[in-house]
């Protein structure tokens, strides 16, 4: 194996004009580093580090010190139940856990509507593959006198299968998945992850799912999809998947830890300088930790998104920020101010070798706008270029940025804005077709959320929601109607 991987990463030296197998990494990009320990990591099955590179002095002292723990994983401290630090998204996680546990918002539940001849043992086996392969959705998160909070691979219980109840695929998911949302995860002793299949009929299968935020967000839904319909081709044709090696959450981890005070460093300064310009807060503070969940939706035709679409980057901006455009426009109308601040999400994935992993990477991050007054291409090209820095300065986790820079202030963000990815419709494999099933939350910890779900006819669903105990339903109904208005209007 040395030889061939000594070959192989030889080539990729040559080609980043690295230097060659046995020169020091001193000058190597930070990212260069990190895609080394990866794909030799990867390769050899074991969990090499950025730091490890340094310590061993050159890349073919890597390549060695990797095959050394791939054959004692253990005497290094590196076997498969071996604990690993928590990110600092996971570790804001499992305090929420301690101190509100339960909270909705915390827990993500997904079904999926299987349209096919399924093969249910085919898939109990792909589920158990694609958990093996992201070790994150079968560990548990606890506390370690040494490393502090941690994680650590258990045994995942597998696919339940439960018996449908009456009604369409909506109705049977909500039904299937209710106890989820009032049965907290206790992530000190078990999986965040969770499945349950519904046979509804011979060729009509729910595939429900609900894994804590911890250990998902967002991309995982479209990196869990693909690998588990991966994974249940290869079963049904009595095969193992033959997944190209990839990265780990593990790997994101001690990548943060490496690099976290140097995001710190040039990060801080930016948001200081924003922090100080934001306007008071919109709402006051909510006085329970959670409540029910009020809001609004509205339907944006397809062709009027396609045009919306073409205005937005024909004046150089990206569909997020016309969406801030309507929401800045509502809240401007709501709430009589000149200056918005809302918040959006960052993926969290900076580095392309993380593209294919499942984990929380996530990290909000504040906008600071003024209302749209006049021409909207000029609004749009000055928020665009705001969110553009703001995206450059989104590594430092956003609670961190607000806990060293307002200490004890209340929340600068109350509204979120977000623009989702498009919902899973495919093929599944062997003949059988997935798509997605909405099963919302009853309940939320958010003052509001104003969200652009694209749909597979290419229209959008604007879905305006937050707590019942916050904005009222005719409040709601003018957001809403003022957000999808603003996307007409855009478009022309």
């Amino acid at each position: 194996m040395r030889e061939a991987l000594a070959r192989d990463i030889g080539a990729v030296l040559a080609r980043r004009r690295l230097g060659g197998l046995d020169d020091a990494p001193a000058g190597f990009p930070a990212a260069d580093a990190l895609n080394l320990a990866v794909t030799i990591g990867a390769r050899t099955g074991t969990d090499l580090r950025v730091d490890d590179l340094a310590r061993a002095g050159s890349v073919a002292g890597l390549i060695d010190f990797a095959l050394r723990v791939a054959a004692a994983p253990d005497e290094h401290g590196r076997g498969p139940g071996a604990a690993t630090p928590l990110s600092h998204t996971q570790a804001r996680f499992l305090l929420s856990e301690q101190f509100t546990p339960g909270l909705d918002d915390n827990n993500v539940v997904l079904a999926f509507l299987l349209t096919g001849p399924l093969d249910t043992a085919a898939l109990r086996r792909a589920l158990d593959d694609v958990v093996a392969r992201h070790a994150v959705l079968r560990s548990t998160f606890t506390w370690d006198d040494e490393l502090g909070p941690v994680q650590r691979p258990v045994a995942w219980p597998g696919l339940e299968v439960v018996e449908p109840t009456e009604g369409g695929p909506a109705e049977v998911a909500v039904a299937a998945c209710v106890d989820w949302w009032d049965s907290p995860v206790d992530l000190e002793t078990a999986p965040p992850l969770a499945a349950r299949l519904v046979p509804m009929t011979a060729a009509t299968h729910l595939l429900c799912v609900r894994v804590h935020h911890i250990a998902f967000d967002g991309r995982s839904e479209s990196v869990f999809v693909a690998d588990l319909g991966a994974a249940y081709a290869a079963r049904v044709a009595c095969r193992a998947p033959d997944w190209a090696p990839t990265a780990s959450y593990r790997d994101f981890v001690w990548w943060e830890r490496s690099q976290g005070q140097a995001w710190l460093d040039r990060d801080l300064p930016y948001w200081r300088d924003v922090l100080a310009a934001a306007p008071p807060p919109l709402l006051p503070p909510a006085d329970l930790d959670q409540a029910p969940r009020r809001g609004c939706e509205r339907t944006v035709p397809a062709e009027r998104v396609a045009a919306f679409t073409k205005a937005v980057r024909g004046a150089g901006a990206a569909p997020l920020t016309g969406l801030l455009h309507g929401a800045a426009r509502a809240l401007a109308q709501e709430f009589s101010t000149d200056r918005i601040v809302v918040g959006t999400m960052s993926s969290g994935r900076f580095e392309r070798v993380f593209d294919r992993v499942v984990g929380c990477f996530v990290n909000p991050l504040m906008i600071s706008m003024a209302a749209p007054d006049g021409d909207s291409a000029d609004w749009l090209r000055v928020v665009s270029r705001d969110v553009t820095r703001s995206l450059r300065h989104a590594r430092t986790p956003f609670d961190e940025v607000t806990r060293l820079l307002r200490p004890g202030a209340p929340a600068l963000v109350q509204v979120f804005v977000t623009l989702q990815d498009p919902p899973v419709s495919d093929s599944f494999g062997a003949d059988v077709r997935i798509e997605a099933v909405l099963v919302d939350p009853p309940r939320t910890a958010m003052d509001l959320v104003i969200e652009a779900a694209p749909q597979p006819d290419g229209g959008w669903r604007i879905d305006t929601y937050g707590r019942a105990d916050g904005l009222g339903d005719a409040a709601m109904t003018a957001i809403t109607d003022t957000v999808a208005q603003s996307i007409v209007d855009i478009g022309g």
